[in-house]
């Protein structure tokens, strides 16, 4: 029974793989280019969040299968890629792979499909060929903070009509694709966003001549080398930037306006805690009072109040005299009468 379920797997692999892969993948649009040596690794994390139903890898063109994991049954691999494939299954909707012992005939174009429900299905297409080395020696240094916006402008300085522009991601082992827009006379006929960019970066293909990419949330795992590249009829032209991202301080940028409320606001809390405080303090000092004359002889107590009485009067006459001081008496003298 086992037997038979694993081979209804195997046909649905092949099912799922054929009606899903695209008949055509062009250079142009892969999400990711890796450099040809002796074991690569092939980056396949999908971002979403659900129920994994299968991961599966097929080589262009033609479909030719490479591996496919499932999580109830486990690996399945061609006869070609038999004990050179390994799964790196870091989480659970990771479908990154290693192949060994490669050779020239494992260049090419890979796609990684994960079927996923109920969101359905995330593809990456991975090319694999023979790199040439980038100089990254001159790239200009920019540190962004962690959560920020990374900007990269791009302005084509050069005479001649524009292509495609393409932002790029460059690391050691490939290059990802970040976005690529084409014009063909004069109009902008495509816009891509490589598949793992497609939640953060954002570009405008209004004006190729000058343009320019934002990164959104950079985080830690975003530094490195990334390039702007135009493709040209007269000649290219590259700018390559080294991005540094700093985890100091606060990712957020305060306006000054927020610094003035939050002042505002700490200037009422404090008096409101000085009012609090000094409430207290003579709350405090008025029971302690009450419970000492509640101690004393009741003869000690009728003096006290004696005495306070006697205080309070001596300040109320010296109030009224005060007062009666503070009196202007005018004498207007007395008319009488003159004799005649």
């Amino acid at each position: 029974m086992k037997k038979i379920q694993k081979d209804c797997w195997y046909f649905m692999v092949l099912m799922i793989l054929l009606g899903s892969i695209r008949d055509a993948c062009s250079e142009k649009l892969v999400d990711s280019m890796v450099r040809l040596e002796r074991s690569i690794t092939l980056e396949c994390l999908c971002p979403w969040s659900g129920n994994l139903s299968m991961i599966a890898w097929v080589k262009m063109p033609g479909k030719k299968q490479v591996a496919a994991f499932h999580p109830e049954f486990g690996l399945a691999t061609s006869d070609e890629y038999k004990g050179r494939v390994n799964f790196l299954t870091s989480s659970r909707m990771d479908g990154t792979i290693t192949i060994l012992n490669t050779t020239a005939s494992d260049a090419g174009l890979y796609q990684c499909s994960v079927q996923t429900f109920p969101r359905g299905s995330w593809i990456k297409n991975i090319l694999v060929k023979h790199l040439v080395d980038i100089d990254l020696s001159m790239a200009d240094p920019k540190g962004v903070k962690k959560g920020n916006t990374f900007l990269l402008n791009c302005n084509y300085a050069d005479m001649g009509s524009v292509y495609n522009v393409t932002f790029e991601k460059v690391g050691e082992k490939g290059i990802d694709t970040i976005a690529r827009c084409s014009r063909v006379e004069g109009r902008v006929e495509e816009t891509f966003v490589g598949v793992d960019f497609k939640e953060r970066a954002l570009v405008n293909c209004s004006d190729v001549l000058g343009i320019s990419l934002r990164l959104l949330d950079v985080t830690e795992q975003d530094e490195g080398f990334y390039s702007c590249h135009f493709s040209a009829e007269a000649s290219g032209q590259t700018t390559t930037v080294s991005l540094t991202v700093s985890t100091e301080g606060s990712s957020m940028s305060i306006s000054p306006e927020i610094y003035m409320y939050i002042f505002i606001g700490s200037g009422v809390l404090g008096l409101i805690l000085i009012i609090l405080a000094t409430t207290l303090i003579c709350w405090h000092k008025r029971k302690k009072r009450a419970k000492v004359r509640a101690k004393l002889h009741p003869m000690q107590r009728r003096l006290i109040n004696n005495y306070e009485q006697a205080a309070l009067y001596d300040k109320m006459k010296k109030k009224n005299k005060h007062q009666e001081e503070s009196q202007v008496y005018v004498n207007i003298p007395r008319q009488t009468k003159r004799k005649t």
